[in-house]
């Protein structure tokens, strides 16, 4: 089951931010922590935390597929964090799942339409995005039946790519 939100040009009234304190952050905080609490329910809040801290931090000094490939094992094998272990006074290595790969149905799922993201320099509305645990793994573009689907490409996918590069840090699909 997706949920639907229709996103609203900067300035507007009654803009949805989606629990997004800026329009730079493309993950959906709101929709992660309590995707990752009801994925892991025995872990800590801190084990919780340590985890959205390693998914949402900037990867901005590597290459886009390095930081698609990194994230891409955080999604496939979970968040690898430490926790003092408070008896024995050292270090426990705890696993945080980010996506129910068995049970599709214990996911989120969010369908964002015209969403406005903010990277160093400009500010872009993609047509659909699709979250699953508040992280953005489908980018959908649209064009008009009379337009060349090159357009689609060759214009925008290459532009987002250029002024939003962290939305395709976590991006797993392209459909044009």
């Amino acid at each position: 089951c997706f949920d639907y939100v229709l996103g609203r040009p900067p300035g507007t009234a009654r803009r949805p931010n989606l629990g997004r304190e800026t329009t730079g952050e493309v993950a959906l905080l709101s929709r992660l922590r309590p995707a990752l609490q009801h994925l892991n329910p025995e872990l800590s809040s801190e084990a919780l935390n340590l985890a959205i801290e390693e998914l949402t931090r900037d990867r901005s000094l590597v290459s886009a597929v390095q930081a698609n490939h990194e994230i891409y094992g955080l999604l496939k094998n979970g968040v690898k964090v430490k926790i003092a272990d408070p008896e024995g006074g050292g270090e426990t290595v705890e696993t945080v799942r980010v996506i129910d790969w068995d049970a599709p149905a214990n996911n989120d799922f969010l369908l964002a339409s015209q969403l406005w993201s903010t990277g160093d320099m400009y500010t872009r509305r993609t047509d659909l995005l699709g979250f699953v645990n508040g992280l953005p793994l489908v980018f959908i573009e649209l064009k008009a039946s009379h337009r060349q689907l090159k357009d689609a490409f060759d214009n925008n996918l290459r532009d987002y790519k250029t002024s939003i590069p962290q939305l395709f840090w976590y991006n797993a699909l392209i459909i044009l």
